[in-house]
């Protein structure tokens, strides 16, 4: 009897990090990787601590850094076959998310290289249309189909990070379908 494929699914972006492991075609695991930057704080003139930002550039270092780190921890527990990936770099609202988009997209796709894991991508069109068969399915029928597809699956409690793990499903499904 062969072995059955295991295959990380992911969400990409820069603060969620959707995922969900699947053995065969069943989720055996799933969550996000939440990237929190601290918040330095610093006394002002009346000797209050008060936060202070960070400039854009440090801030997306950092997110990246936590973004990369929080992959290569999945890869290292999980040992997958493959990697999936839906890799978003369009149809964003602003310059800021895309630029956040595509920063996410190269740590992912850089540290999938460095650890030689075989990286697959997929669109978000591509993942809703495959889970609810809606190219412009809205989140909580993304949550709501997951659901119905895998109701064993682990899924996680927090609406936040159920709809980032159901994107992650999503990619899986919309590699599945392309490659049958």
């Amino acid at each position: 009897m062969a072995k059955k494929e295991t295959i990380l699914a992911l969400d990409v972006a820069m603060k969620n990090l959707g995922w969900c492991v699947f053995v065969g075609d069943e989720i055996v695991d799933c969550g996000t990787v939440q990237v929190k930057l601290k918040q330095e704080r610093r006394k002002n003139r009346a000797g209050k601590m008060v936060p202070v930002k960070s400039p854009k550039y440090v801030q997306l270092e950092e997110s990246a850094r936590q973004l990369g780190n929080g992959f290569i921890h999945l890869v290292g527990r999980y040992s997958p076959d493959r990697v999936v990936a839906e890799v978003p770099l369009e149809g964003s609202k602003s310059v800021n998310a895309v630029q956040a988009m595509r920063m996410a997209a190269g740590v992912i796709l850089g540290a999938a290289a460095g650890i030689g894991s075989e990286l697959i991508t997929t669109r978000p069109r591509d993942g809703k249309t495959a889970l609810t068969g809606d190219v412009s399915a809205e989140k909580d029928a993304m949550m709501s189909a997951a659901r119905s597809r895998w109701p064993s699956a682990p899924w996680p409690g927090a609406k936040c990070r159920l709809e980032h793990a159901a994107d992650a499903a999503a990619a899986y499904l919309a590699w599945r379908q392309k490659a049958e």
